[in-house]
């Protein structure tokens, strides 16, 4: 199994042990990187009412510089 894939134009990486890993048959244990980007710029988890936004709207361009976390 691949531990990088991409969906949507979105990449995903194998966490399965990561509070937002995914549950669906596919993708389960998959988590956006976007997320994992931004909570290590953050140093902590994603509040449920936080996101995170792609500034230059490229869903694949995760760069820290890129990302903006929004409640």
């Amino acid at each position: 199994m691949k531990s990088t894939r991409m969906l949507n134009g979105y990449v995903v990486v194998y966490k399965p042990d990561h509070p937002s890993a995914m549950q669906s048959k596919n993708w389960e244990g998959y988590v956006y990187e976007h997320i994992l980007v931004a909570e290590k710029k953050l140093g902590r988890e994603l509040r449920p009412d936080e996101v995170v936004h792609h500034l230059d709207t490229l869903k694949s361009n995760n760069t820290p510089s890129n990302l903006l976390v929004l409640e």
